[in-house]
C-alpha cells in the first residue's frame, strides 16, 4: 500500500477509536519464529521434493455471511475474492473443509492469507485467535494434527508446518478458533479467510498397490517406499475405496 493510502486508512482509524472501535493489528506483534522458519522450509523443500498443491476443491464451510459472493470456493484463488463467516461472538469457532486431489494425499504445509476489508473504512484485518488442522480419509471421521497455531494479524501470507505422523488423507479441514475483529456496522465478530493452499504429494493408487505387495512379502520397509513416517503410510495402506465420501 502506498504512503497516500496508508495515511488516509490511519486518518480514518483515529477517527473511528474515538467511537471507542478498536483494531486487531493496531498494536505491536511478536512475529512468530516458527511460521518464519516453517515458510523457510517450504522453500527449501520445493527445491529437493516434488511437491505440488493439492486442494482439489471447498467442500463445506461452518457459516458464510454471504453464500453467492463469499463462499469458501473464493479461497482456492489467490485473488481479491474471499470467504467470510457470518457474525457472532468473540469466541465462535468457525472452519473451512476441503476434498484433496487424491484419495492418498500427503499435507506437508498449509498456507492462509487473512483478508483485510479495505473497502471498509480503517481496512480492518479479519483473522481468527489461532487455527488447528484435522486430515482424513473421510469427512466424517477426521484425526487432530497434533500442533495449534498462532495466527499472525497479517494480510501476508502465513505457512503452517504439519507434523508428518497425522497429515494424509483425502480431507482437510482448517479449523479457526475465536474472533478478534469487529465489523463497524454490526458490531459482530467475523473472521475472513482470501486465500489457502495445501502443500503435498498425491500418491498414485498402482504405487500404493506395488507398496503393499512389497511390505507384505517383507522386501522393504514403508519409510522407504515413500519417504515418509511408517505411521502415515500404514494408514494409506489400510484404507480402501469405501472410506471415500
Amino acid at each position: 500500500m502506498d504512503v497516500h493510502n496508508l495515511r488516509i486508512r490511519q486518518q480514518h482509524r483515529d477517527l473511528l477509536r474515538a467511537t471507542d472501535f478498536a483494531f486487531c493489528d493496531d498494536s505491536e506483534q511478536e512475529p512468530d519464529v516458527t511460521l518464519k522458519q516453517a515458510a523457510q522450509g517450504l522453500a527449501s523443500s520445493y527445491r529437493t521434493s516434488p511437491l505440488q498443491h493439492v486442494l482439489c476443491e471447498g467442500v463445506m464451510a461452518s457459516s458464510c455471511d454471504h453464500g453467492v459472493h463469499q463462499n469458501i470456493g473464493n479461497t482456492l484463488s489467490d485473488d481479491d475474492a474471499f470467504w467470510s463467516s457470518t457474525g457472532s461472538g468473540p469466541q465462535q469457532e468457525e472452519y473451512l473443509l476441503y476434498r484433496l486431489a487424491s484419495p492418498h494425499s500427503y499435507v506437508y504445509a498449509v498456507q492462509i492469507a487473512i483478508y483485510r476489508a479495505r473497502y471498509q473504512l480503517g481496512a480492518p484485518l479479519y483473522p481468527p485467535k489461532s487455527i488447528s488442522f484435522e486430515t482424513g480419509f473421510s469427512q466424517n471421521h477426521m484425526q487432530p494434527v497434533p500442533g495449534h497455531y498462532q495466527a499472525q494479524l497479517t494480510d501476508h501470507v502465513q505457512t503452517f508446518k504439519l507434523r508428518a505422523s497425522s497429515s494424509a488423507g483425502q480431507f482437510l479441514k482448517v479449523i479457526m478458533h475465536g474472533k478478534v475483529q469487529q465489523q463497524l456496522e454490526d458490531r459482530q465478530y467475523f473472521t475472513a479467510i482470501r486465500c489457502v493452499k495445501a502443500i503435498g504429494r498425491c500418491l498414485p493408487a498402482a504405487a500404493v498397490h506395488e507398496a503393499s505387495q512389497l511390505i507384505r512379502s517383507g522386501q522393504l520397509p514403508l519409510s522407504q517406499v515413500f519417504n515418509m513416517p511408517v505411521s502415515v503410510c500404514l494408514q494409506l495402506l489400510n484404507t480402501t475405496v469405501h472410506c471415500r465420501c
